[in-house]
């Protein structure tokens, strides 16, 4: 009899890990063929499968978590979900590290000689809610690619949006612009940006006080890669007065600052629940604000019905298939959560 059970229990578990197995081929086949994934070789694909599983593993402990209460995002599979978090750092960020500053709590992180003028509120009574999405302010969520261009993606997010702020209350129709990201990418480099190798918002704001222009991506479309500066003055369309830069780690003075538009802002992103965010406000211990790696842009803030947790909206450069349709809500006055009012500036286009 013992034999008979013993026998059983062996047939039990042969039969959970074959059906786990076979579940797993199943995720990493649609994987696959959901994000056009092919791989040079057996070996390749191997190892890359074995990441997959180990990410899927991930994906599923945290979600029971969410799924508890004890955290307050969803993670899930996306694009990156065959690559190691340092692959990722490599090739879909691009913030470059330059000087230094204390943080509030003695930490080190990386941040420019700010330049540009102050920020200086007009108001301090702003709205508990704000979403430039729903005004018209925010062009569509692009794909950098593997071109280390974010903060391009980022500061002309933020020009996008405010030129459209000024023009919606002129007489003439306000329709807002897409500007050419690889206008910055091509011609920017005397300034201190460095193409797809990275560079910063306000030395692309110097480049274009500089050059007073810059063409839109019709005129000059994204190409994903480094090339020959073929900027077309007569085909202009921005102009600039100056840009602003807000006080680091002031998060009340940053909500005032998105208060009046979009504001460009760099980041931590190394931790891989940030890879592998889904939905809901991210709040991750791990996302200090050391080793600002990426850049996005603030679109709006608010405080969830739900949670009464408070978040910013935030716009990434990694597609729609990434995050909320291309978009990151992150815990607001949460110790400067991954670095985000650590290097704040907007252009001015009044």
């Amino acid at each position: 009899m013992r034999s008979i059970v013993l026998l059983s229990v062996i047939l039990v578990a042969a039969a959970a890990a074959t059906t786990d197995e076979k579940s797993i081929q199943a995720e990493w086949d649609l994987f696959k063929s959901q994000y056009g994934k092919s791989y040079e070789n057996p070996s390749e694909e191997y190892r890359r499968m074995r990441i997959f599983m180990n990410n899927l593993n991930t994906i599923s402990e945290h979600n029971l978590k969410y799924q508890k209460g004890e955290v307050s995002f969803e993670v899930g599979i996306n694009k990156f979900s065959d690559m190691l978090s340092e692959e990722v750092d490599d090739l879909y960020t691009g913030v470059n590290r330059v000087n230094r500053l204390k943080a509030l709590n003695g930490e080190e992180v990386y941040i420019p000689e700010l330049k540009g003028k102050q920020f200086v509120p007009t108001k301090v009574d702003v709205p508990d809610f704000v979403d430039w999405t729903h005004m018209g302010a925010v062009t569509a969520v692009r794909n950098q690619k593997t071109c280390g261009a974010c903060y391009a993606f980022s500061a002309l997010a933020a020009l996008e949006g405010r030129l459209y702020l000024k023009s919606k209350w002129t007489p003439s129709e306000a329709k807002i612009q897409a500007l050419s990201v690889q206008n910055i990418i091509d011609c920017s480099e005397d300034y201190g940006n460095n193409g797809c190798h990275g560079g910063l918002a306000m030395y692309t704001y110097d480049y274009i006080l500089s050059n007073k222009g810059l063409n839109n991506e019709t005129v000059y479309p994204y190409e994903g890669k480094d090339g020959k500066c073929r900027y077309k003055p007569e085909q202009s369309i921005v102009t600039m007065k100056d840009y602003v830069k807000v006080t680091p780690f002031d998060e009340n003075e940053l909500k005032l600052a998105v208060a009046t538009g979009p504001v460009s802002a760099s980041f931590n992103t190394n931790p891989d629940s940030f890879k592998m965010y889904k939905s809901g406000i991210y709040e991750d211990v791990e996302c200090n604000a050391n080793s600002l790696n990426h850049a996005m842009a603030v679109v709006g803030y608010g405080v969830d019905y739900k949670t009464n947790k408070q978040y910013w909206l935030v716009k990434n450069s990694w597609g729609t298939d990434w995050g909320m349709d291309g978009y990151i809500k992150m815990a607001r006055n949460a110790g400067n959560m991954c670095g985000i009012a650590t290097r704040p500036v907007f252009p001015n286009v009044n």
